[in-house]
């Protein structure tokens, strides 16, 4: 049984500052598989129907359905997602305002419409799909990876899980992100973490999570390390897709 909800992600995707917009959240409950036919498929085969399932496109859903989103805050946050410019290759320099993302070394100028599409303000557009462009970027840190240039190297604020009562403030390290896995050091010396890309197929990380701030968490059954760059600059991303694509590399 899968219940999926329609809407949520338009009406509030994380990118975009908690600010609601105003689009109807529906929920579509439908049952996959039957015990009977898990028993009679291959492990290869259930994947292929759980892989369908699970895909989906936000975006597509938003213009297939002729969602309209008008709110003025809409690309509010959008360089987090979309960090890297596909006209002058820099990362770091986009900003998502009000209804337009723009980026700040280049120039370059694009309007995200009520209807989801993005529309270059000079006529010009190699991407009008935000996932198209997320793919490319996927794209780019996997020829880095590829290449043994990725390299992630900066100061965080950490935040420690250990039990149910809290989240404990440990202080400030440097979280360091490469083709070896993830390293934490911090805590004034006490703390030194390492995790090895197959520990995770995935990533958890936020954007403003808590209304703290942008946030990668690693750990293990023995602690979670909430950790906060305090570069200003948008990592979070980049992150996540090279943590996935070091995973499908190192995979035991």
């Amino acid at each position: 049984m899968m219940i999926k909800t329609e809407g949520a992600f338009a009406r509030d995707p994380l990118y975009n500052m908690l600010q609601k917009r105003k689009v109807n959240v529906s929920a579509i409950m439908e049952y996959i598989l039957s015990p009977d036919q898990i028993n009679e498929m291959t492990i290869a085969e259930i994947d292929t129907v759980l892989r369908k399932h699970f895909t989906f496109d936000n975006f597509k859903w938003q213009q297939d359905n002729d969602i309209v989103i008008s709110e003025i805050f809409r690309a509010d946050g959008l360089n987090r997602v979309l960090y890297k410019c596909p006209v002058c290759g820099k990362e770091g320099c986009m900003e998502g305002k009000g209804t337009e993302l723009s980026c700040k070394a280049c120039g370059k100028v694009w309007e995200l419409t009520e209807t989801g599409r993005l529309k270059s303000k000079d006529g010009e557009n190699k991407f009008t799909h935000i996932p198209d462009w997320y793919k490319w970027e996927r794209d780019c840190v996997k020829q880095e990876i590829h290449e043994g240039r990725y390299m992630l190297d900066v100061p965080v604020k950490i935040l420690m899980l250990t039990d149910f009562k809290a989240v404990y403030d440990i202080g400030y390290g440097r979280l360091v992100h490469d083709c070896n896995g993830f390293r934490l050091t911090g805590a004034n010396g006490k703390l030194d973490y390492r995790q090895k890309p197959a520990a995770s197929y995935s990533l958890y990380s936020d954007y403003h999570w808590y209304e703290i701030g942008d946030m990668i968490s690693i750990g293990d059954v023995n602690a979670q390390y909430y950790c906060f760059p305090q570069t200003g600059s948008d990592l979070v991303a980049k992150t996540r897709l090279a943590a996935e694509e070091l995973y499908k590399m190192k995979e035991p």
